[in-house]
């Protein structure tokens, strides 16, 4: 493997990320195109490989911020964005119930008062707005950031950093137990339910080498092997794993899955990689742009959903896939030709 600064099969898992979970697990009639297990299974690893990401990257680059400089950069990557979608989601909030009640499909949400509205916004935790709950992995992963930065910047120590691993997901689990997960501000008892992922991030980036070259030994077998993942996940993963977590609090299944994924689509990033250059460059777009699909997804899958009538040309299959591509590519195209030539639209919605 050649040696660069930026690890391909990181942004290939990405983008496979990005795409197989909001956009896809989030799609109105999901039933349709596949077994409601499989959403079920990617649930099981999905938000977990975002927050092995954070990690892997934040290891990688932590000497070279001080903690104030990392919050600046944190806060304007994430929260900023945070705040202007959920303006956005709002305002289009009665739009889309509007419109919905004209094309005579039933609307998922009910509009909130402003006031309401408002006092969820700035608590940003489970109580956001329907059309915009999915938005929780931003104050979620901006504070399992800056607790990661902490401990991997200022403990040194091994053993503290593991008592830290353990301890994390306990506060968090008791926290939501005291006081209820939906009246804690910034989710910030998943932050530490998810901060192990993290760490695992750091120590994937700390043995990256000999990680590298024991998968690339077995390289033609990569394929196989990431079959063999999929399928002991398929077989082991009960309905709803996510939120059966949150209730029988149960550790073991839920990271061990957490990491089996990462390790799923790292073989399956480097069979990609190796076998369909296209499929590469694909993945790569979709992780270069993930914020954008994730934040976006939401609006073209809401009004596809109730447009869908007028798709009278094509089968119920072919409609909901093309409503799918079009949250992942259309996110992309607005980023890439309008949002990036503005400034003040870059920074707002880009976080850069």
């Amino acid at each position: 493997m050649p040696k660069t600064d930026r690890n391909v099969h990181i942004d290939i898992i990405k983008g496979i990320a990005i795409v197989l979970g909001p956009p896809l697990t989030h799609l109105r009639g999901f039933d349709t195109l596949f077994d409601e297990r499989l959403r079920d299974v990617l649930w099981t690893f999905i938000p977990g490989n975002f927050f092995i990401i954070g990690g892997y990257i934040i290891y990688k680059s932590v000497q070279r911020y001080s903690p104030r400089q990392f919050i600046y950069s944190r806060f304007k990557n994430l929260i900023i964005p945070f705040y202007s979608f959920l303006i956005v989601y709002a305002l289009l909030s009665p739009v889309y119930i509007r419109l919905a009640n004209l094309m005579g499909v039933e609307s998922l949400y009910k509009g909130l008062g402003f006031l309401q509205s408002i006092i969820r916004f700035f608590l940003a935790n489970a109580t956001l707005p329907q059309e915009s709950h999915f938005l929780w992995f931003f104050p979620a992963y901006f504070i399992a950031n800056i607790l990661f930065f902490v401990l991997i910047k200022n403990i040194r120590s091994d053993l503290l950093r593991l008592i830290g691993i353990i301890c994390a997901p306990m506060a968090g689990v008791i926290m939501s137990d005291i006081f209820g997960h939906y009246y804690i501000p910034w989710m910030f008892d998943t932050a530490l339910v998810m901060l192990p992922f993290m760490f695992f991030g750091a120590f994937f980036s700390r043995y990256q080498a000999q990680v590298e070259k024991f998968l690339y030994k077995y390289k033609s077998m990569s394929v196989l092997f990431s079959a063999a993942i999929f399928v002991f996940l398929w077989k082991t993963t009960h309905y709803m794993t996510w939120i059966v977590f949150f209730v029988i609090h149960n550790y073991f299944e839920f990271y061990v899955k957490g990491v089996l994924g990462f390790l799923f689509l790292y073989l399956l990033a480097i069979s990609i990689e190796s076998y369909s250059h296209s499929l590469k460059k694909f993945f790569v777009l979709c992780g270069k742009y993930a914020m954008a699909i994730y934040t976006m997804h939401m609006i073209i899958l809401d009004f596809g959903w109730i447009m869908r009538k007028y798709y009278y040309l094509l089968t119920e299959r072919v409609s909901l896939f093309s409503i799918f591509l079009l949250s992942v590519l259309v996110p992309i195209c607005l980023s890439k030709y309008i949002l990036s030539k503005n400034s003040f639209l870059k920074k707002c919605f880009l976080g850069i």
